[in-house]
């Protein structure tokens, strides 16, 4: 079953003294959620990524996938994104000492650093590029707030940093591994090119420079870690070797921050009741079948922006919010009873 985290940091762990100067702590398990296309499981490994708390990913799924009337296009074939399932993975977290410290100032909820915002696996604000070049891939954590949605138990948003974290998926053609394995193959062949001469038939892999044959940078636009940092090269990411779909220990070193076991996926469908639904003397098999084929005459209505009143609808609907209340449920207009459409919510 899942379980609704109220903490950042769950069991023993989250209690113990770090080091006040490193930083130091064991690591913490907790599950972290998403709302995707189950399709997509399994397509690309965790990184630069945000995940979510239960309590935040149902929030994102109420305020963003699924209310009729702010989703736009009535003759989509699927919820908002292909959203059909929410997804649970078991995570460990040791986030680097360096990031816990008191020194840095960065620590969030004892267990993790700032939140970082990625977009495509870009983390889109700049200043957190600093952070993750200064101090690794560490696991970020933000509580979240928001007036569309007045739960009552804390909810939280965390941040998975990868290697490459200023590049988009779409434009890294390689993984970390893969780079890796690279670099180690140009390093190899290069050594044993001792001229000028021999070390130009390899224009791709090795240049001539200082009287030696160097190895290439594969991926010279990857963000870089700084001088201050201690190391030198490119940002690795906090995925640490073998931890995708294994909860393998992470060190707390920039490079082995976190690691996931295996997915467990909820279907949405289930979740929300549609496929306990009539659709014309059977049950509804999907999202679309509902959406189409209910028998249910009440849920053939939506929220209408200019009204503010349910009208009819050609189409079943999942789940509207009134106008009133979509920004805001605690104003008094939203506060006086206007009806609100939804299917076991």
């Amino acid at each position: 079953p899942m379980l609704l985290l109220t903490m950042a940091g769950v069991g023993p762990a989250a209690t113990e003294a770090a080091d006040d100067v490193t930083g130091q702590r064991a690591a913490v398990e907790l599950d972290m959620f998403r709302a995707m296309q189950a399709s997509d499981l399994g397509e690309t490994t965790l990184e630069n990524f945000d995940l979510a708390s239960l309590g935040g990913v149902l929030k994102y799924v109420h305020t963003e996938v699924v209310a009729e009337h702010l989703i736009g296009d009535p003759e989509r074939p699927a919820r908002k994104n292909g959203i059909d399932v929410i997804s649970r993975f078991p995570v460990r977290v040791r986030n680097p000492g360096l990031v816990l410290g008191r020194s840095s100032n960065l620590a969030t909820f004892v267990d993790f650093g700032p939140f970082v915002t990625f977009d495509n696996g870009v983390a889109t604000n700049l200043h957190t590029q600093g952070w993750i070049s200064e101090y690794g891939g560490y696991v970020g954590v933000q509580q979240q707030r928001d007036p569309r949605w007045p739960f009552a138990d804390p909810y939280y948003w965390f941040s998975v940093t990868g290697w490459c974290p200023n590049i988009r998926y779409d434009r890294k053609a390689t993984t970390r591994q893969q780079i890796e394995q690279l670099v180690v193959q140009r390093e190899s062949l290069c050594a044993r090119l001792e001229s000028r001469m021999a070390c130009r038939l390899h224009p791709g892999e090795c240049v001539f420079e200082q009287g030696a044959c160097a190895p290439t940078d594969p991926m010279p636009e990857c963000l870089n870690s700084t001088a201050s940092s201690g190391r030198s090269g490119h940002v690795v990411g906090g995925l640490c070797p073998g931890g995708a779909g294994s909860l393998v220990e992470p060190t707390g070193d920039p490079g082995c921050t976190y690691s996931y076991g295996k997915a467990e996926l909820v279907s949405l469908d289930r979740l929300a009741g549609i496929l306990d639904e009539d659709c014309g003397g059977r049950q509804c098999q999907s999202w679309l079948d509902f959406r189409h084929n209910c028998s249910n005459a009440a849920y053939r209505y939506k929220f209408s922006y200019t009204t503010q009143k349910p009208v009819p609808f050609k189409y079943c609907v999942e789940y509207d919010v009134a106008p009133a209340c979509e920004a805001d449920c605690s104003t008094a207009r939203c506060q006086d009873g206007t009806p609100s459409t939804c299917v076991h919510e």
